[in-house]
Parts: structure tokens; sequence; C-alpha cells
């Protein structure tokens, strides 16, 4: 049975369950939400490259903030009170960028916006009790509102139909985010045979460098100087947050596993790569998704490559090539056996793996193909 509640100020999660508990404590009382919120967005289909709805530390942000509209909701062994519409600005992965690109006057209006949790293990009848309530909430509010939920695309996903019933049903028009529709994320992965030829010394760039973690802060300024502008850029384009804060970066370089490539000039940084098989560094990706493409290797094999930056002054002098043919060298010398994994948007999904298969191919990699793993789908509505 779903209960719709929008708690006082300091009390999201109701005034018998306050946060402050001096008997459990916090985290006493936002577990039961997060287990009962995870284990309601668990695809029967097994397991999927995005996580789906909000982070742990998401859920806790929500549950003590008072714009939260919350809903109980019953999962496989008890009930808890989760969020159901949570303000957007709570969601981290969520991109600022992009909702001032594409809702730029609603976000100078001060338009609540809200991401709509979707819950797809949750039976059809409950869930859309509790959607339509919280729904006639905010349909309410003079002001408007922007609705943004995401789902995978995925026959064991109920969402996209579900979503689209239930806000139809107050009045909500779907809002084109990408070419006239959704917004997708496409995660791929593919195994790649190495065994590459050696090379003579007159073969290597020696202004490029290859490199393992590190936890210099002065290597980390120096890269966030040309990594942070062309990621706010891209983070423009897609509601998902796709690349590191300063902070995840830090993390990330610190991790086991970690590859890096990089070109300077005149002892400057002017392109930099990177790969890892920390999978987690990436907090909205869930690694047993990737593990499934080739189930007899270990994690240490997968490398999950985030992308590469060049310095905007640099760009267009094949830098990417020198830093992918140093990856191959630097991957081969780990073993005959590789995936790599990445995530891209719609404008790339067409072309960039065929491109990476070809680029690989002319070095002497062999039998690199991608293949699909999952595709997320990020959608939102308006409400006048």
């Amino acid at each position: 049975m779903s209960d719709i509640r929008v708690e006082a100020p300091g009390a999201a999660v109701g005034p018998d369950r306050a946060l402050t508990d001096p008997a459990g404590g916090r985290t006493a009382l936002v577990a039961p939400a997060v287990r009962t919120y995870r284990d309601l967005h668990v695809l029967p289909g097994g397991p999927f490259p995005q996580v789906q709805g909000l982070l742990a530390e998401d859920i806790a942000a929500a549950l003590a903030d008072p714009r939260t509209i919350t809903a109980e909701l019953t999962g496989p062994d008890h009930a808890a009170v989760v969020p159901l519409l949570t303000p957007v600005d709570l969601f981290g992965c969520y991109s600022a960028e992009f909702r001032e690109e594409r809702f730029g006057p609603e976000v100078a209006a001060g338009v609540p916006m809200w991401h709509l949790s979707t819950f797809p293990s949750a039976p059809d009848e409950e869930y859309e009790r509790a959607v339509g309530e919280a729904l006639e909430r905010i349909a309410d509010d003079p002001r408007g509102a922007v609705v943004f939920a995401d789902h995978a695309e995925r026959d064991d996903d109920p969402s996209a139909a579900r979503l689209t019933r239930l806000l139809s049903a107050v009045g909500a028009e779907e809002a084109d985010l990408w070419d006239g529709g959704p917004a997708r994320e496409h995660y791929f992965a593919g195994w790649v045979g190495l065994g590459l030829p050696p090379r003579s010394l007159d073969e290597i760039d020696l202004r490029t460098e290859v490199t393992g973690p590190t936890r210099d802060e002065g290597f980390l300024d120096e890269l966030w100087a040309i990594y942070e502008g062309p990621f706010l850029e891209l983070a423009k384009k897609t509601p998902l947050r796709s690349h590191f804060t300063k902070d995840e970066l830090r993390d990330a370089l610190a991790s086991d596993g970690v590859i890096q490539i990089l070109h300077r000039i005149d002892g400057r940084m002017i392109s930099w790569l990177m790969t890892t098989t920390d999978i987690g560094s990436f907090p909205w990706m869930v690694a047993e998704a990737f593990y499934a493409v080739a189930p007899h290797l270990p994690p240490e094999r997968f490398h999950v490559f985030p992308g590469l930056v060049t310095d905007a002054a640099h760009q267009g002098n094949n830098h990417a090539d020198k830093l992918f043919l140093e990856l191959a060298y630097a991957l081969d010398r780990l073993g005959d056996e590789q995936v790599l994994v990445f995530e891209t948007l719609d404008e790339n999904a067409a072309f960039l793996p065929a491109l990476i298969e070809a680029a690989a191919a002319a070095i002497g990699c062999r039998d690199l193909a991608f293949r699909p793993v999952g595709v997320q789908v990020h959608r939102a509505w308006t409400l006048r």
C-alpha cells in the first residue's frame, strides 16, 4: 500500500523517523530505505550496466530534504519510506549543465525540477497509485514543473509504458532531449586479443608517457586544467553527468589498475587518456553487467575507458592516435585477452565502436568487436 507524504522542513521521513533519532542514529533509519529502494530497482533479467535510480548517498540526501515527496513501498521482505519525487539537484549523477542548456528559462524562473524514481520491480497498481498521487501534488504548483526519469531500454523494465501513461494522465508534455525524443546513454564492451609485434626505439614517441596510479596533487591540478572545460561542454548534451568531478578524478587516479597515457610538448601536458579496472570509480556503473561479457576473465582484465582529452590549442594534431597506440602496448604487456568498456552518447553510438575497432586493427590488435551491453533512456516532461 502506498502512503504519499510531504513532510515538514527538517523531517523528510516523518517525525516518527527523525534522522537524528538517538536510539539508532541516522544510518539505522536510512539503511532500510536504501535496501528497499535498491530491491525495487532490480531488473529480473540480470545486471544492467547503469545503476537504476538514485545512488545510496542520494537516497540519504533525499530523505533528509523536506522538498522530497516520499512513498511507503513494499520490498521483497519489508516496507519502507523511500524517495519517489526527488529534487533533481540532489541527484549527483545528473548534469546541471544539461539542465541549463535545455531548460534555461525554467531554471532562471525557479521552476521546480524533479527526478521520478521508476521502481521497475514494484507492482503496477502500487507504483501507479503512489506516483499518481505525487504527480497530482506537483501539478498544483502554479510555477509548473519539470520531471526527469530514466530507465533501462530492456524488455524486463516496464517503466517506458508506465511513465508515459502516468505523466500523460496529468497533462504533462514530454520534452525533446535529443533529436526529437529521449536521450540515451549507450554502454559497450569488446574483447580484444593482443600479441603486438615488438617495436624499435625510433618508432616510440618519447614525449608520450605511460604511467599508473598517482596521488600527486600537482599532477591532478595540471590534468584538471585541460580536463574540466571539454567535459563540462560534453555535459550540456546529456542528462547524465558521465564525467568525473575533481574529487572523483582524484580517487580514480589513485586506484589500482589505472593506466595513464599522456603526451607532453615542452614539458606541458597536451593530451591524456586513462583506463581503469576499478569500475567502481564510476558510481553510476554496475560492474557485473560488464563481467558477463567475458565470464571466463577475472575483473582485472576489464578496462573502462572514460574518454580522452586534448588541450584546445593542440587539437587536430593526431595526439589521440599516439595515445591509443601506447595504450595498446600497455595492455599487451598485461596478457593476451582484455576487455575494453566505454559509454557514449546517442550522437557517437553509431560510429564510435567501429572507429575504435578500425584503429585497433591498424596497430595489430586481433578481433576487437564491441557489443552493446545496455542502453539507458533519459526522459523529461514539463507541467505548465
